[in-house]
């Protein structure tokens, strides 16, 4: 199995909120899944994108086991990476052409 490379910091930011001004690119906030651990998530954001300086296209979405304090933690975990514990999930974003 394949690792994932470790956060990527497009800018200095802190870990955040997707709504706070101060954040990662990816900082997408939580999501919650239901009793079969499934989620249903339909992400919409102002600052990622799929060209450019902020394009997402071969990154993962990363699902982590526990709730992201959203760096106010208060401490240098919360503002790296939420204190949201290990890496639950994880898929890649890619490009697909529904024209084929």
């Amino acid at each position: 199995m394949r690792r994932l490379k470790p956060h990527v910091l497009l800018c200095q930011n802190d870990h955040g909120a997707q709504e706070d001004r101060n954040r990662h690119v990816g900082d997408l906030g939580n999501i919650v899944a239901d009793t079969d651990y499934k989620a249903r998530v339909r992400i919409t954001d102002d600052i990622i994108s799929l060209s450019g300086k902020t394009n997402v296209l071969g990154r993962a979405i990363v699902v982590h086991e526990k709730e992201d304090d959203l760096g106010r933690g208060g401490n240098k975990e919360s503002l790296a990476a939420g204190n949201a514990g290990p890496r639950a999930g994880c898929c890649i974003i890619v490009h697909r052409d529904d024209r084929e």
